[in-house]
């Protein structure tokens, strides 16, 4: 069956030559399911990414001794729509199991390790493949809050304040080294020239103990990597309704990246960031900075924009499992 017409349907692929989508064609095939029918089961290895060619499927949890219901279902997925996204997301395990919902289903089923390595392989369409995919995922998360009854803080942007360490515009170049870069999985294994690029859109920012480093909502225009110390990710919603799901927290550890809402519309900080050690130092880089360096080199764009494609399929994990963990609890307290 030829599926190159319907590829060009699909938003991750939408940018993609026509060269580029038949070589993933050949990672292709479909399967049909009925009524109730499971296309993959929470934690199975995922080997696959799924795209809905026809009908709608569901994603729920399964509870321990109950039969699948929709009841449990955290977010459906209609025509032309992607599902197990997370085969492209260490650790490649699905998250939650996918049913048929409609009368029939058919779906089309895109080979994990062969697209990998072919992405990899030619980086711009690696580049744009997980731009896309990091919109998709970074507005499906957006959704899943909407849906759990969080209402987004509304703030101001933030100005940018100087750093506190005194640190010059002119003395940064030389005291972000090569090094620094080097041990975020966003740059490992770049070229000198590579990360002299990067270097040059970045300045170094330090914070004390419980500063605020962004607000959510505000205009996400920088992604940050942390040198030294902690920072603490979090929800601010001033709102609940419906599910009842505790605030996001997350803590981020030397060299590790956040920030990713800079590259998904609507480009607001989806948490708030705090210094959560007693000093912390950051390294900022700016996002049309970044942009340009990605277009000029498309390795470097894909490297970069599939490490934070990891980041948001953590933070989304992490709150999806909150939330099917609650929903659960909920249903079960009904028995």
């Amino acid at each position: 069956m030829a599926y190159l017409e319907f590829l060009k349907q699909v938003e991750a692929f939408h940018l993609l030559e026509d060269e580029t989508l038949s070589v993933i064609e050949t990672f292709c095939s479909h399967r049909q399911f009925q009524k109730g029918g499971r296309l993959f089961k929470e934690g199975d290895a995922a080997a696959h990414l799924w795209v809905v060619m026809e009908g709608v499927v569901d994603l729920r949890f399964d509870l321990p001794g109950r039969e699948t219901s929709p009841e449990s279902t955290i977010s459906s997925v209609s025509e032309n729509n992607i599902l197990g996204w997370s085969s492209l997301v260490h650790p490649y395990c699905y998250k939650l199991s996918a049913y048929c919902d409609s009368l029939r289903c058919r779906v089309l089923l895109i080979d994990r390790q062969n697209l990998l390595d072919y992405l990899k392989e030619n980086p711009k369409s690696g580049y744009l493949v997980f731009s896309a995919m990091l919109r998709l995922v970074g507005n499906r998360f957006e959704r899943l809050q909407a849906s759990a009854g969080e209402t987004p803080a509304v703030s101001e942007p933030l100005k940018d304040r100087p750093p506190a360490s005194g640190i010059t515009d002119e003395s940064v170049e030389s005291i972000i080294s090569f090094a620094s870069l080097e041990q975020t999985d966003m740059f490992k294994g770049l070229t000198s020239n590579q990360l002299s690029a990067i270097r040059h859109s970045a300045d170094v920012i330090d914070f004390k103990k419980d500063d605020r480093i962004f607000v959510q909502g505000a205009n996400a225009s920088h992604v940050w990597i942390l040198r030294e110390g902690e920072v603490r990710l979090q929800t601010e919603s001033g709102e609940k309704k419906g599910v009842d799901v505790r605030p996001l927290v997350s803590f981020m550890s030397r060299a590790h990246a956040f920030g990713w809402t800079c590259f998904v519309p609507p480009y607001k900080y989806r948490l708030s960031g705090f210094s959560e050690s007693r000093w912390c130092s950051l390294i900022r880089l700016n996002r049309v900075d970044l942009r340009r360096i990605f277009e000029d080199d498309f390795a470097i764009g894909f490297q970069v924009i599939s490490s934070l494609m990891t980041a948001v399929g953590s933070q989304f994990m992490q709150y999806q499992d909150e939330m099917a963990k609650n929903r659960g609890i909920e249903m079960m307290s009904q028995w």
